[in-house]
């Protein structure tokens, strides 16, 4: 089984790269040059490379987002179809998970601006054929990553637009579906097209969906990490909710039961401890 690896950590976030993007790069070169020869294989390769530098960016730009809204970011991993930013919680706020995920296609945007700039003042003077193939790069990132997919950051969008009027269940519900039906045209005309890879990220998006639609559906913790752009993997572990703290109010509930077993007056105690572990499922202690 392949696994990610750390390669450098930028702004304080590791930077992880799957295994099989490690394999799958090379291959995709090979196929992408048409086998025409080492050269034409080295451009291509390097032209993937680049690629995914800004799919990188992109998910800095999420990754940098949060941080600024305080929420942690554990890390980058980058994958044959796309990146993840892994936070460490997930915003259950619409605003904060509105400028968060906007934020990665926004960097883009701002990149293909930058290229275009460079390409209007040097257009005269040089060929600048690889400049336009960065305005495309990150036009086609910006532009796809916007589509309302549920889990990719349209998807996001779209939840968190639905989370103002629902509640973050059935916002995410209904965004998860929405994006599952369109997973499935996107899977449908890749196939028709002819773009195998495109069918490859339709089916990869629609499963991711399917987690996180299970993640609302059935009773448990909240998921302990979310991540951005094309997936949502939930690995909880104990999470707890407590009002008030949870010692001063078992002290409290000890004292009262003491009191009451010598007869005296029980003290006015109101609170909830809600726990939920993997192991033991949900225990709920009411104390009043």
């Amino acid at each position: 089984m392949l696994h990610s690896f750390r390669i450098f950590g930028l702004f304080g976030i590791p930077i992880r790269i799957h295994g099989t993007l490690i394999a799958f790069l090379p291959l995709l070169a090979l196929l992408v040059s048409g086998f025409a020869s080492a050269d034409r294989y080295l451009i291509e390769l390097f032209n993937l490379i680049v690629i995914f530098g800004f799919v990188l960016l992109h998910e800095l730009g999420h990754a940098l987002t949060a941080r600024r809204l305080d929420v942690a970011v554990r890390d980058i991993t980058l994958l044959p179809v796309g990146g993840i930013a892994a936070l460490a919680n997930v915003p259950r706020d619409p605003r904060t998970e509105f400028l968060i995920v906007l934020a990665g296609p926004a960097v883009n945007l701002f990149s293909a601006a930058i290229c275009a700039l460079a390409f209007a003042l040097a257009n005269p003077y040089y060929n600048l054929d690889f400049v336009m193939f960065l305005i495309k790069v990150n036009l086609f990132l910006c532009a796809f990553n916007l589509i309302p997919c549920f889990p990719m950051d349209g998807g996001r969008l779209l939840r968190a637009l639905l989370a103002l009027r629902l509640d973050y269940g059935a916002a995410t519900r209904a965004a998860a579906r929405i994006g599952q039906g369109l997973a499935a045209a996107l899977c449908a005309a890749g196939a028709f097209l002819g773009f195998p890879m495109v069918c490859v990220i339709a089916v990869f998006v629609f499963y991711l969906a399917e987690l996180e639609l299970r993640s609302v559906q059935e009773p448990g913790p909240e998921p302990e990490r979310t991540r951005s752009s094309a997936a949502v993997f939930t690995a909880p572990p104990e999470w707890r909710w407590e009002s008030p703290p949870r010692q001063e109010l078992l002290h409290a509930a000890s004292s009262a039961r003491r009191d009451g077993a010598a007869g005296a007056a029980r003290p006015f105690v109101r609170g909830v401890i809600i726990e939920i572990v993997p192991e033991h499922g949900l225990r709920r202690h009411l104390h009043n």
